[in-house]
């Protein structure tokens, strides 16, 4: 049974609500609410309202999915944006809110959230248009105080007590992009206008300062400078270097829009086209190339030369071809201004026939004194290691040649009125000899010549000393003596010292050189004595002027002395060169408390190093190493295990069979130790083996450490197994109390 009720519209008692019906639907007018049994009220018409439950939230959604919710307490939840034209209120009852931005009206200025009360504030110079944030004004963060030190205000100051007062930026991407600094000007006072600039104009400046106490002062600064003039799409450029001394900010340094590096000077030196050019006005227009390394190499400069044209194409040179120069300018008063008085020339010295292959010369250039003279060649070193002096062909390791028949060599002192010995090239040389004697010339006239014994060979004024000969020694003194022949020194008739064969003075055969002196014998080289052999027979040899040890001479002391003030060199070196020669042995008494080799440190009471005759060594620190810096090694990886050799490995007590004492000692036998790990151990030339002890402690600290791992290991599984323990003693608990 169905029951309808038709009617057009339904109003209610007051009149103040209808519901009128219609094909499309109910329609609602006046003030209508909806009430259901769970408080949830909805109200149609003027000023009327959606409520819900205290304990209930009113959600709105789209698609069958919820998209606005707000709940109990009144907090609105979104999903995705939402837009609206204005947003009302003074942001006084937002919490939570902390540097949120919203779009405000037309203008679009940033809204933030700032102060203890979160309260909504507009920024007038922050502009954002959707798509670019615009600062008009100042950036600040940190402090308030500008800090420049020429008091221009930066438009972005940072200040910060740590690393955060600083700016990092970064492109992360696979195309050609990156990061820049750039700075731009116009002479244009209108923002966005263009007037072109001009030379010397500043575009960019990186400055720095730093404080002096006080205030803020600049230290360095790099400028970014128009140089030339500028056009259509042309923009010559300069960047200027300039520090900061007692005398204020100066330029030291700039390249040129050409591409020249200029170090003291603003401007190019003459029209050189070189790209590195230093001037000034004492020794700091110089340069210094130096190297600190522990190797024979040193710091380089270096001249590459190829036939090509393209630049980084290498191309075979030819002989002649000049590989690099030094060429030396002075100002010669003319409107040119330089011209060069000398060179240095490294050339090809007949062409490269392979990869590998480039003989190379050396010439050496002068210009003779003269307007318009060319430079002239004066010296040259063949490939081959010839030196040609005069000629650019010589055919002698030292090629000497005179082409205006003058002397070719002279030795003049100012002692004499005339030179000391000169060799002449022409056959005028004087005294009735023939060319190309070697005169010797002094107070009383000493003369030597080669010409095979038809001149004088040796002459001093034919007073104190003749020599002649025919033989090939210059000072030949012979004896009929079977002994040999030696040299007697005296004074005032009593022999002082000898200088000859061995046996005529009782020191070895007549082959052997014997020196002898009643007293010390003494060398001198340069101002001081440098060598002795004492009277009882103790050699003291001082290097450069150093005093000898303890300060006193070697005569004072009985035992052997070297003595070196040598700056940052050796005092002595051995050398063995054989492939099988040995090196330095010293024999010592068999005595463990007396030292063998012993290490004196001056001005310090203890001996910085010892080794006892008995073999041990003892030092003052208890240091010991080897070089172990990883620029020495290569092919670095994690050692294998050592875990079974050193299981493997018996460590014995024992005694040195040569021991008096018979010490008791603790440590390993090689033969033992070859049959675990056979790398460890050497043997000397005598078959004697030895072990490798300082190897062996690395194993031994590998071998720990794969212990301390297992270790851990172990612990973990007891640690594992105490907690299942504790679990399983939890259970049973459990069950015996049920």
């Amino acid at each position: 049974m169905t029951s309808e009720i038709r009617t057009n519209s339904i109003t209610s008692r007051a009149g103040m609500s209808t519901v009128t019906m219609t094909d499309s639907g109910p329609m609602f007018s006046g003030i209508t609410t909806f009430v259901d049994n769970s408080g949830f009220t909805f109200g149609v018409g003027g000023g009327t309202s959606i409520f819900t439950p205290a304990t209930n939230v009113l959600t709105f959604g789209t698609n069958n999915t919820e998209k606005i919710r707000i709940d109990a307490s009144g907090h609105m939840h979104g999903v995705g944006v939402i837009t609206a034209t204005h947003f009302y209120g003074d942001g006084s009852g937002l919490t939570g809110i902390s540097g949120v931005s919203v779009a405000n009206q037309a203008d679009n200025r940033l809204i933030t959230a700032t102060g203890t009360t979160d309260a909504l504030n507009g920024e007038a110079n922050l502009l954002f248009d959707g798509g670019t944030l615009a600062l008009n004004g100042r950036y600040q963060r940190g402090s308030a105080t500008v800090q420049d030190g020429d008091a221009i205000a930066g438009g972005i100051n940072i200040n910060g007590t740590d690393m955060d007062a600083s700016v990092i930026m970064s492109v992360f991407g696979n195309d050609n992009d990156f990061t820049r600094i750039s700075g731009s000007k116009s002479r244009n006072a209108s923002v966005g206008g263009h007037t072109i600039v001009q030379n010397n104009d500043v575009l960019l400046s990186l400055k720095g300062f730093g404080s002096d106490g006080t205030n803020f002062e600049e230290a360095a600064q790099i400028e970014i400078q128009v140089d030339g003039t500028p056009g259509n799409n042309v923009m010559p450029g300069r960047i200027v270097f300039k520090t900061a001394t007692t005398d204020g900010v100066a330029e030291r340094l700039r390249i040129k829009s050409t591409g020249e590096l200029i170090v003291g000077t603003p401007n190019l030196i003459n029209t050189s086209p070189s790209k590195f050019q230093v001037a000034a006005n004492d020794a700091t227009g110089s340069a210094i190339f130096a190297r600190f390394n522990a190797s024979v190499y040193s710091s380089y400069l270096d001249f590459y030369k190829s036939r090509s044209n393209t630049i980084g194409t290498a191309y075979v040179v030819n002989d002649g071809d000049h590989l690099g120069s030094l060429r030396f300018y002075g100002a010669d008063g003319s409107n040119s201004g330089y011209t060069t008085a000398a060179e240095i020339y490294g050339s090809c010295d007949g062409g490269s026939g392979a990869a590998g292959d480039m003989p190379g010369r050396i010439t050496f250039h002068t210009r003779p004194d003269g307007a318009g003279q060319s430079m002239q060649e004066r010296l040259r070193i063949t490939s081959g290691g010839q030196m040609g002096l005069g000629t650019n062909n010589p055919s002698n390791l030292f090629h000497i040649k005179d082409t205006g028949n003058s002397s070719i060599m002279r030795l003049e002192s100012n002692s004499y009125s005339s030179y000391v010995a000169q060799i002449q090239s022409n056959n005028n040389v004087g005294n009735g000899s023939e060319a190309g004697n070697l005169y010797l010339r002094g107070q009383s006239g000493v003369q030597m010549s080669g010409n095979g014994g038809t001149a004088t060979q040796f002459d001093l004024d034919g007073t104190a000393l003749t020599l002649t000969g025919t033989t090939d020694g210059v000072l030949n003194l012979d004896t009929s003596d079977t002994r040999g022949s030696f040299i007697r020194f005296k004074q005032g008739g009593a022999t002082e010292a000898w200088v000859g064969c061995g046996q005529g003075l009782s020191l070895g055969g007549k082959t052997t050189l014997a020196l002898r002196s009643d007293a010390d014998i003494r060398i001198r080289t340069g101002s001081e004595e440098h060598a002795t052999i004492t009277t009882e027979g103790y050699l003291a040899v001082k290097g450069q002027a150093g005093n000898w040890i303890y300060g006193n001479h070697p005569a004072n002391y009985t035992f052997h002395q070297l003595s070196s003030s040598k700056n940052g060199d050796w005092m002595m070196q051995l050398r063995q060169e054989h492939h099988n020669g040995l090196g330095f042995v010293m024999r010592v008494a068999n005595n463990g408390n007396n030292e063998a080799i012993a290490l004196y440190r001056e001005n310090v009471s203890t001996y910085g190093f010892k080794v006892y005759q008995n073999g041990n060594v003892q030092n003052s620190n208890n240091s010991y190493g080897q070089l172990s810096d990883i620029t020495l090694k290569e092919n670095i990886t994690d050692s294998n295990s050592q875990w079974d050799d050193i299981k493997n490995i018996k460590v014995r007590n024992y005694n040195f069979k040569d021991d008096p004492d018979k010490v008791n000692m603790i440590g390993v036998v090689a033969q033992e130790i070859e049959t675990v790990s056979p790398k460890l151990v050497w043997e000397d030339k005598e078959g004697l083996k030895g072990v490798a002890y300082s190897v062996l402690y690395m194993k031994a600290i590998k071998a720990l450490q794969e212990a301390q791992a297992r270790i851990e290991i172990l612990e973990s599984k007891v640690e594992t197994l105490e907690q299942e323990n504790i679990a399983l003693r939890a259970r049973v608990t459990n069950l015996e109390g049920n």
